[in-house]
């Protein structure tokens, strides 16, 4: 059976049983979006190794708990999520979060200017309130759904929209008090924070 046609959950089943090699599939399907994900909060790459690692070491750990009738990577991002913020709590860290999705523009300087001003915007989000922060990290980040975004965070979807109508607004106000031209294009297009 080839292990990489089936799906996360299906492998986190398997690894219930004693598979290890599908405890390895689901480590290569997540890493490089789990790393992306904790690398925004602590904005450190090594760093973020390091709590990437023992993320996966809890998940190994704690297979047990994870239930089937929830997605594979709301549990495991939620994991990562603890960890880093267990983290953070105990360096007291604050740092810009850096964003390392790709862009396709036409140049390399504009390449650059968007990256710069995701970073810029990501940097003024973290001053958001925390969950609203969350919310929007998940749902533009990560591109997970209103729906994901809920189980994630352990609330209902109308809560999600809330915080995303609410960290949207937050972070228009923001952008206008630091005088940044970002502000009309983030209202009419959020994907600019990818």
């Amino acid at each position: 059976m080839n292990l990489e046609t089936l799906t996360s959950e299906e492998l986190a089943e398997k690894v219930k049983t004693g598979c290890d090699d599908a405890f390895e599939v689901l480590f290569d399907r997540h890493y490089a979006r789990l790393h992306r994900f904790i690398c925004g909060f602590t904005g450190n790459t090594h760093e973020s190794d390091d709590l990437l690692q023992d993320t996966f070491i809890k998940a190994y750990k704690n297979i047990d708990s994870y239930n089937d009738n929830y997605k594979f990577t709301s549990w495991i991002f939620t994991i990562a999520k603890r960890t880093a913020l267990n983290h953070l709590r105990r360096v007291k860290q604050t740092t810009a979060v850096e964003d390392y999705h790709s862009v396709d523009e036409e140049t390399p300087l504009s390449i650059l200017e968007q990256e710069e001003r995701k970073k810029r915007i990501w940097e003024i989000a973290k001053g958001l309130k925390p969950k609203q922060f969350e919310a929007l990290w998940w749902r533009y980040a990560e591109g997970m759904t209103i729906e994901e975004t809920a189980k994630v965070m352990k609330t209902n979807p109308l809560h999600v929209r809330v915080l995303l109508h609410r960290a949207r607004n937050g972070l228009s106000e923001k952008l206008l008090a630091q005088g940044n031209e970002l502000n009309l294009n983030l209202t009419i297009n959020p994907a600019l924070m990818l």
